[in-house]
């Protein structure tokens, strides 16, 4: 590990922490009650330490330039996993060029006091169905440290499983294995009557489910068969979400669920990691490596070194509570704040708002009774608008402020004050901020950027709202209020901010593909109502009528039984047509204003106009469902 560390460059202190940190280990061993005797460990690095993988990372920092020099060899190194390839040529030559990075990796390891262990290694022939049938695969034959090495038909690298085959016949069984077992620990937590809400459920489902698919999806051939499998598990899943039966039309199915397939996440994903590859140099020289050309692309931002970043953010642990009693007590903590410091004049309100694509920062000096605000390109990001409006504020503190008094700026915004947290930010947004609070410290002032809630009545966050708001909405500026600003080459756009617009694109992208509902349902119902409501705007009510239609063996009477007229049992009927339930219907309608009441079925089911319009609406139908006991048909 020294030595590693020394080929690293590290010399001086560094190299003196190291040699400590790794001196003079001992251990012991304890059996029941029985304690073994204190043993030196003078190998390894400790388990559980976070310098730990550094340190490993520099004992195999050469191994990958010894790699480099074998012709034809490809590599990849994942701590202490490695994966060596080849193709092109003979087999004989592959053979040979793979021995040769076998070997090479065993001398290597010898060299630094490590050794590779045969028995986790293994090896796999990718070759034409005509070649297995020829026998191919089995003429290759590969050593280490003087052990044949196993030849797999499949062999999984960090997750993913490859197969021989170049096929996917092996993950997808795995696959909705562990996707049924999550799917069944999900539905513990909800059912169409109770549980967690709809929210709960797809954060559950992303994390569990959708997330083992996408992993390894875009590394597999799969068939259009196979797409269709993922996508089968992907209704049932939406099935778990919205409550609805397996009868439910698929498009019925996701226009409710809000949820998209497997294949468009996946091609979003695909497109994020060549977007991540492109603001990175390393990134850049793998898409030169996978043959993809990075000429006239923009040049990179360099982050700023550590040694050199000033603190301009108060050492807080991020806000986390989310709930309407955390935050009012944050914003009573505040406005106490405010009280105990009535003579600091330099203090800034700031905040941003984007409309139908235009972005605007704004901020408030309560002290000078002044409003400020600015429309920006309408490619900008909200947190990109956020920190825009931080430094627009640092500049009008900077013209305003007395040496030696400080300063303070507030925003609602926690990614915007984790940027500015950030020690090594490629943002210029930040950069700029953080020089004028350097020259600031010159004139021995200090500037703080400090979070607080949002919309939670303090007076200088709710005028810096507003006025963001405002320009958002308007392309036009009010004299005196707001100054509107053209895009410049000193405004370009940063690494951060192209990864955030990028982040909104793709989330602009998916929305687009999502089936929308008409008319919403609107918030407030429980799982219970939801789900009803759901069902009968579908048509998947379970009435008599429906029942019937199944042809099942036990024969289900598809009439009414609460009217005499023998008619059918469908939504319709129980909703609608029913003499027997006219009482329950009228009750219901009598809650509603006389213009509000419906006319037909769909104007009860289907209402139109403001939310609230609709759930006065649909409050009165829960009520029916409920009175009259037809929820036991829905």
């Amino acid at each position: 590990v020294e030595e590693g560390a020394k080929r690293c460059g590290l010399r001086g202190r560094a190299l003196k922490f190291i040699k400590d940190f790794l001196a003079n280990r001992r251990f012991r061993v304890k059996i029941g009650n029985t304690m073994g005797p204190e043993t030196l460990n003078n190998r390894g690095v400790p388990q559980g330490a976070v310098i730990s993988p550094t340190l490993f990372n520099m004992v195999l920092a050469d191994l990958p330039t010894r790699l480099r020099r074998i012709e034809n060899l490809g590599f990849t190194i994942y701590a202490d996993d490695v994966t060596l390839w080849t193709k092109g040529g003979s087999l004989g030559d592959q053979e040979f060029t793979m021995q040769q990075g076998i070997d090479e990796v065993a001398k290597y390891l010898e060299e630094v006091g490590m050794e590779p262990s045969p028995e986790k290694t293994q090896y796999m022939v990718v070759a034409r169905p005509k070649d297995y049938r020829k026998g191919i695969a089995q003429q290759a034959q590969l050593r280490l440290m003087g052990k044949e090495i196993e030849r797999r038909t499949s062999i999984k690298i960090l997750g993913v499983t490859f197969e021989e085959t170049a096929g996917s016949t092996k993950w997808l069984p795995e696959l909705k294995k562990a996707w049924d077992q999550a799917l069944k620990l999900i539905r513990r937590t909800t059912s169409k009557s109770w549980g967690a809400d709809e929210k709960a459920i797809r954060t559950m489902a992303e994390a569990l489910l959708t997330s083992r698919a996408l992993y390894c999806c875009n590394w597999m051939n799969l068939t259009k068969a196979q797409w269709k499998q993922l996508e089968r598990l992907n209704n049932q899943t939406m099935r778990v979400v919205t409550g609805l039966p397996r009868y439910t039309p698929l498009d019925e199915l996701r226009k409710y669920a809000g949820m998209n397939k497997i294949e468009e996440k996946a091609e979003s994903q695909q497109i994020a990691h060549f977007q991540r590859l492109e603001r990175t140099k390393h990134g850049r020289r793998l898409l030169e490596i996978l043959g993809y050309s990075t000429e006239g692309r923009p040049p990179i931002e360099e982050a700023s070194p550590p040694w050199q970043d000033i603190g301009i953010t108060d050492h807080k642990p991020a806000f986390k509570g989310q709930g309407t009693k955390q935050r009012n007590f944050a914003a009573k903590k505040h406005l106490q704040w405010l009280a105990e410091n009535t003579q600091c004049k330099e203090i800034r309100y700031t905040d941003a708002a984007k409309h139908d694509g235009a972005a605007a920062a704004a901020f408030v000096d309560l002290a000078r009774d002044k409003t400020w605000s600015e429309t920006l390109p309408t490619q900008t990001s909200v947190k990109e608008a956020e920190l825009r409006a931080i430094l627009a504020a640092a500049r009008d503190i900077r013209e305003r402020i007395d040496p030696g008094n400080r300063a303070w700026i507030f925003t609602d915004s926690q990614t915007a004050l984790k940027a500015c947290r950030s020690c090594r930010t490629r943002s210029r947004t930040v950069k700029k901020i953080k020089n004028i609070a350097e020259e600031l410290r010159k004139l021995d002032s200090n500037i703080t950027i400090e979070w607080l809630p949002g919309h939670n009545n303090i007076p200088g966050n709710e005028r810096a709202h507003q006025a963001a708001a405002e320009a958002a909405s308007s392309t036009s500026s009010a004299p005196g209020l707001t100054s509107r600003v053209e895009t410049t080459d000193e405004m370009s756009i940063d690494p951060d901010e192209m990864a955030e617009q990028a982040k909104e694109g793709r989330k602009l992208y998916l929305k687009g593909l999502l089936l929308t509902e008409e008319d919403p349902i609107p918030p407030g119902y429980t799982r219970w109502e939801t789900v009803r409501l759901r069902r009968i705007r579908t048509g998947t009510a379970l009435t008599p009528a429906k029942k019937a239609s199944f042809g099942l063996k036990d024969h289900e009477d598809p009439t009414c039984k609460t009217c005499t007229e023998g008619t059918m049992a469908t939504t319709k009927h129980v909703l609608w047509d029913c003499k027997g339930l006219e009482d329950f219907r009228v009750e219901a309608w009598d809650s509603l204003p006389s213009e509000k009441r419906p006319t037909k079925l769909e104007d009860w089911t289907h209402p139109k106009g403001q939310p609230q319009h609709r759930k006065e609406i649909l409050d009165s139908l829960i009520s029916y469902i409920r009175d009259s006991g037809v929820h036991h048909f829905i």
